[in-house]
């Protein structure tokens, strides 16, 4: 087939796609002048899935900011059988790290269950992260990776936390998102805070701040800002 004709038969495609609901990332990418590069995502949203399953994955995500955790895990089980009709691999892992952002939400809310739910968190992440490593998605390998370095330090053991992280950034690198970056920087300032090194910890903030700032997260910046005043404050007493 030729190249014209292969591209006019994958916009039918995508056309008939998206008349049925099914409006894929990689139509979008298609449907791009040559050589210009994919538009930025909003600080946040993964890289991979499908439109159908990213927006139901993003209400979800939405009613579990709000604490409506059994509505939200309702959202993510429909985002994930959605993305298992679809053979969407990369939403599927999405999908099933949102679950696990479930429990560790409860986990750092209900101190009497906190062992349990982060438990059945990771193994929600570590399933996430099988299924992007088998699918070259290192956008949600990444994710799923940095927090399952989180679930570490909230088992109060940084060493675990910093080799996660360690895994986690490269991918978050190699695709270029300076929000996850960032994040990480955040996380790696954490655990160093942790192990009690408050100057390696003011290192990774300053790392982390001018990123979170320049993709618009103000509020995580501002957050970043209150922490290294603590250890500053701290220092000089």
């Amino acid at each position: 087939m030729s190249v014209s004709a292969r591209n006019s038969a994958l916009a039918a495609g995508c056309i008939f796609l998206t008349l049925a609901g099914g409006w894929s990332a990689a139509c979008a990418q298609e449907n791009k002048p040559a050589g210009q590069k994919p538009a930025q995502l909003p600080p946040g949203r993964i890289r991979g899935p499908s439109e159908q399953v990213a927006e139901i994955i993003i209400s979800g995500r939405l009613l579990r900011n709000e604490g409506k955790y059994d509505e939200a895990l309702a959202q993510f089980d429909k985002a994930l059988k959605t993305a298992r009709f679809t053979m969407d691999r990369s939403g599927e892992a999405w999908a099933i790290s949102n679950v696990a952002t479930v429990y560790r939400y409860r986990a750092e809310k209900e101190a009497d269950k906190a062992a349990e739910l982060i438990k059945k968190s990771a193994e929600h992440y570590e399933q996430a992260a099988n299924i992007a490593r088998e699918n070259a998605d290192k956008h949600n390998e990444a994710y799923a990776t940095l927090y399952l370095g989180v679930l570490a330090a909230m088992r109060k053991d940084p060493d675990q936390a910093l080799r996660r992280y360690a895994v986690a950034m490269p991918l978050f690198e190699a695709e270029g998102d300076d929000y996850y970056i960032g994040r990480t920087y955040a996380y790696q300032a954490r655990a160093m805070l942790l192990r009690r090194d408050p100057l390696k910890a003011l290192e990774l903030f300053e790392k982390a701040l001018p990123l979170l700032r320049e993709v618009g997260m103000l509020n995580e910046a501002a957050e970043v800002v209150g922490e290294m005043q603590a250890i500053y404050a701290a220092i000089v007493r």
